[in-house]
């Protein structure tokens, strides 16, 4: 699978959602269990929050994205989502990061939507619709399906307090950016990230400046204190330091 280009987020997906999902994994249940689980806790919950009737179709697209997110991702994604779980258990304050992080492993789409809106907030404060749509028809091609899932993403960060709804129709604002203190949590952020790079590795230099993470404010960390914080981060000193996932 293309995982830098694939998209698959056909839905607005919830924090409580992702939460309830996770908490089910550490609760040691099946993957049946859980999937019925969901399936029954989604039948009312729309994206926007409010109570309604879901359509079987829809609640099922629903229940696989928290599937592949927590539940059962790829098999490539399964020890950071165990150290993320673990992150969950004993850091409760992480669990927007967590989630973010894992959606991002899961979803690459998730990851260039928010470089898109980095980005764009770098250079004003205000941004609108129509730029972010040229961003990303850029590398995705124009496209009803691109329309439509992008649409989905923008909500979702919407709905989980990244960027701000001003009113006006599609324009946005980023809030106050979180601020990571954690090097171990610095560490899953960045795994998630090179799991959507192609080659599995990066100058730190530029990997720790994308855009992709205005939502958080990271600290200056050296690799060799990754690669001990994170066993599947490996550091590689070229004409300039590298970090990479262990093959």
């Amino acid at each position: 699978m293309d995982t830098e280009k694939s998209i698959g987020i056909k839905q607005v997906i919830r924090l409580e959602w992702l939460q309830k999902a996770a908490d089910s994994v550490i609760a040691g249940m099946s993957e049946k269990d859980i999937r019925s689980e969901l399936e029954e806790y989604l039948k009312d919950k729309s994206g926007s929050g409010a109570a309604l009737n879901r359509a079987e179709y829809t609640k099922s697209i629903a229940v696989s994205l928290l599937m592949n997110t927590w539940v059962s991702p790829r098999k490539d994604l399964i020890p950071l989502r165990d150290a993320a779980l673990d992150r969950l258990k004993n850091n409760g304050d992480d669990a927007p990061v967590c989630h973010w992080l894992m959606y991002a492993g899961a979803y690459p789409f998730w990851f260039n939507i928010c470089g898109v809106f980095g980005s764009l907030f770098s250079l004003q404060n205000q941004i609108i619709k129509k730029q972010i749509m040229s961003r990303i028809y850029e590398v995705y091609g124009e496209r009803s399906t691109i329309e439509r899932c992008s649409r989905y993403a923008i909500r979702t960060l919407a709905a989980w307090g990244l960027v701000k709804d001003q009113g006006k129709s599609g324009t946005y604002e980023k809030y106050e950016p979180k601020t990571i203190e954690s090097p171990a949590l610095v560490s899953l952020i960045l795994e998630s990230a090179l799991h959507v790079l192609p080659e599995r590795k990066s100058s730190l230099t530029l990997l720790m400046s994308s855009p992709a993470f205005f939502p958080f404010r990271l600290p200056q960390i050296d690799g060799g204190a990754l690669a001990q914080e994170n066993p599947r981060l490996v550091q590689e000193q070229l004409d300039q330091e590298y970090i990479g996932l262990r093959t």
